[in-house]
């Protein structure tokens, strides 16, 4: 992780380059938190870890939803171990 100043953006190809190396790229402006920079193939896994996640949430709903309306009680962790076997999580 490195952090630079926003004045430090003018030279692109050793931005660039710190970003595919180094990782994200912390931008600061004033002193204070601004911007993050990353390689594109890092935000796309970003974007399917995001996206795997809320399909997970939205499944473990489904599944509660499914068991208290069968008036059955299953305590959370088993739901999640159930749900981890069946869908491979």
């Amino acid at each position: 992780m490195k952090i630079i100043p926003l004045s430090e953006l003018r030279n692109t190809s050793a931005v660039s380059k710190m970003v595919l190396e180094d990782g994200p790229l912390f931008i600061t402006k004033q002193g204070r938190e601004y911007l993050v920079m990353l390689s594109h193939e890092m935000y796309e896994e970003l974007q399917r870890e995001n996206n795997d996640m809320k399909l997970y949430i939205k499944v473990l709903q489904s599944e509660i939803t499914q068991l208290k309306n069968n008036g059955k009680t299953t305590p959370l962790k088993e739901v999640v171990k159930k749900l981890d076997e069946k869908y491979e999580l």
